[in-house]
This record gives C-alpha cells, sequence and structure tokens, in this order.
C-alpha cells in the first residue's frame, strides 16, 4: 500500500507500457505534466505522446526493449495534451517472464525549463564571446600604436626630461606593454575556447628543444637550469597547443618562481591511458588557498605581486588540455616549490 502510494506520487513521470503500445499504469505527476485524465489514458497507445520528430527512434528503442536489450538513460520528447512539447529524459526497462516481454517501465524527468534555460545561458554566451571579439579587436590597434608612440618618446627624447618626466614615460611604457600582451592574450584565450584540435604526431623532443633555445636568455639571466630529458616518445595531440602549454608553464615558473628559483625539471611517463608530463621547480611556491583559482580567467598567483601579467596564463593551459581530454594538476608547498602536472589522452 505504501509503496503504490510512493509511486503514484512520485515526483517523477512514471508509466508502464504493454507489448502492444497500451497503457498499463501512469502515475499521478505523469498525468499533471502531459494534461490527461486517468479516463483518458485508457484510450491511448504509447505513440500517441510520443513528438513526431522522436517516433522513429521510440520505435526502435520499444522493438530493443520487447528484444530483451537493455537501454541507455535517453532523453525523448513527449505531446502534452493541448500541444505543448515536452523534454524529458529518463530510463526505460522491460519486465520479462519466462522469456516473454511482459511490459515496460519507464520513470522520466521534466528537463523542459534546464533545457530552455541552457538555450538561453548559450545564447547569452555566444553574445558575450562577440563582445569580447569586438573589444579585444576594437583595442588591440591602438594599444600597439600607444606602446610603439611611447618607447619612441622613450628613446629619442627621454634625455630632453628631468628625472620625474622620465619616470613618468616609463610608467606609460610598462603599462601600454601591459595593455598589449592582455589583449593578445584575449585574442589567444578566445582563439583557444573556439578552437578544434588537429590529431597528429608531436615529437615532444622538437618541442622541447625549440622551448630550451626560446627561454635560454632568460634561463642565463636568472642562472636557472632547465632540466629536460633527453628522449621523449611521439605522441598524438595537438603541436601548436601542446607547445603553447610548456611555454606557458615554463615561463609561469620564471615569472613567479622567485629569487630562491634555480632550477625547473621536466619529466615524462606513462599511464594506461594518458601521457603524463611534470613541471617541477623550486620556486617560492603557492599557498593551498590560492591553488583552484589559478585556473580561473584573470587570476595570477599573488606570491609576487611586482610581477605583471594578464592572469590568462593558466586558463589558457587548462583549456588546452581539456581539448586534449586530459587533466592540470597543481601540488605546490610555499618556499619549496611547485609541479604541474598534465595529462594528455592517449586516444583522441
Amino acid at each position: 500500500m505504501i509503496s503504490c502510494e510512493l509511486i503514484d506520487n512520485a515526483s517523477d513521470m512514471i508509466q508502464s507500457i504493454a507489448p502492444d503500445g497500451s497503457f498499463l499504469y501512469v502515475n499521478n505527476t505523469w498525468l499533471k505534466v502531459l494534461g490527461y485524465g486517468r479516463h483518458e489514458v485508457q484510450r491511448l497507445k504509447f505513440f500517441d505522446v510520443i513528438h513526431p520528430d522522436d517516433r522513429d527512434h521510440c520505435s526502435e528503442v520499444f522493438h530493443n526493449l520487447m528484444q530483451g536489450e537493455k537501454i541507455k538513460p535517453t532523453e525523448v520528447k513527449f505531446l502534452a495534451k493541448d500541444g505543448r512539447t515536452i523534454l524529458l529524459e529518463g530510463n526505460v526497462a522491460c519486465h520479462i517472464e519466462e522469456s516473454q516481454p511482459i511490459s515496460t517501465i519507464g520513470v522520466f524527468r521534466d528537463i523542459t525549463d534546464r533545457k530552455e534555460q541552457e538555450t538561453i545561458l548559450k545564447k547569452d554566451a555566444e553574445k558575450i564571446k562577440h563582445f569580447a571579439y569586438a573589444v579585444a579587436h576594437d583595442l588591440k590597434n591602438p594599444a600597439i600604436a600607444l606602446h610603439g608612440i611611447t618607447r619612441l618618446l622613450h628613446n629619442r627624447y627621454g634625455k630632453m626630461f628631468d628625472d620625474k618626466g622620465r619616470n613618468y614615460c616609463s610608467q606609460v611604457l610598462q603599462s601600454s606593454q601591459h595593455l598589449s600582451e592582455l589583449v593578445e592574450k584575449l585574442n589567444v584565450f578566445i582563439e583557444t575556447k573556439e578552437f578544434t584540435i588537429d590529431k597528429e604526431p608531436v615529437h615532444l623532443n622538437n618541442i622541447f628543444r625549440i622551448l630550451h633555445e626560446e627561454f635560454q636568455e632568460k634561463l642565463s639571466e636568472r642562472h636557472v637550469v632547465l632540466q629536460i630529458p633527453d628522449r621523449f616518445p611521439v605522441i598524438t595531440g595537438d603541436c601548436l597547443s601542446l607547445l603553447r602549454i610548456f611555454r606557458n608553464l615554463i615561463d609561469n615558473s620564471l615569472k613567479y618562481g622567485g629569487p630562491s628559483l634555480d632550477r625547473i625539471e621536466i619529466s615524462f611517463c606513462d599511464s594506461e591511458t594518458h601521457h603524463i608530463l611534470k613541471f617541477r621547480d623550486n620556486g617560492c611556491g603557492i599557498r593551498a588557498e590560492n591553488h583552484q583559482k589559478l585556473f580561473d580567467y584573470f587570476e595570477r598567483n599573488m606570491s609576487n605581486k611586482s610581477i605583471s601579467g594578464a592572469g590568462l596564463g593558466l586558463a589558457i593551459v587548462k583549456e588546452l588540455v581539456d581539448h586534449h581530454r586530459g587533466k592540470v594538476l597543481l601540488e605546490s608547498v610555499p618556499d619549496k616549490g611547485t609541479t604541474f602536472t598534465i595529462t594528455i589522452a592517449k586516444q583522441l
């Protein structure tokens, strides 16, 4: 008695269908959502309440259920009595006795409102994306021009200024450079959100050779040793994306490692499903409360507040790693160092 009342008044829609498509049972929520009276259901067949777009698919699913196959959770469109489309998600199973199908049992949840909200959010996100494109595009040329003119002013006429004037000019030069870099990183980040990866053979040896040459001057200036394995395997991925990931991680260590940094060590290993790369440094480290938000947009490692930055480098890393069906893990101890672990799926 109690179980019958629970089923009748469950918040999900519950139905039982005979092999001929007639309704054996529907609960109160089913009646309420679709707008039928219980006496009306007796005259209905299951396909009377299925949206025309989904009837072929549901017919195939129903046939498979009658054959004893298990069906994965699915989404389906029902038609209410007043013609409204109701979007549902749920599970269906078949009750079989002595190798004969007796009925199907379906439990569904109305997700119409949720899907409508998701559609609105997608449209809003699309508007924001286009706005970001427009802002980044409109800022790029003025930012570059401002930086160029300020640099010219500083180089050609700096000697004509007094100390205060030269200081002001240097501040404008640094700020304009920061603005140019921010606009460029915004463009990169927007592109990162949009692109699809090219699945190609990637020679990691070549990538790290390029990066070692690229960072050689900074490494020498900071007296930092970049330790890289002698040999890497060839993996599958997007070459430019992986180059960007590794560049950002090395640059992050150099930028925020602090005066104690003298070593950046890169290692490689495999799991059954992923390639694993670790970027380990012995810099100043990152406080535990800042770990997760470092991967958010415009968040920076505040261990060294004097370092300028857009706060997009690690957000870009996470996006690109996500495209490779991998993860970014962070381990860090203040005054001991930081390790970023990157996983890249072997099957993309």
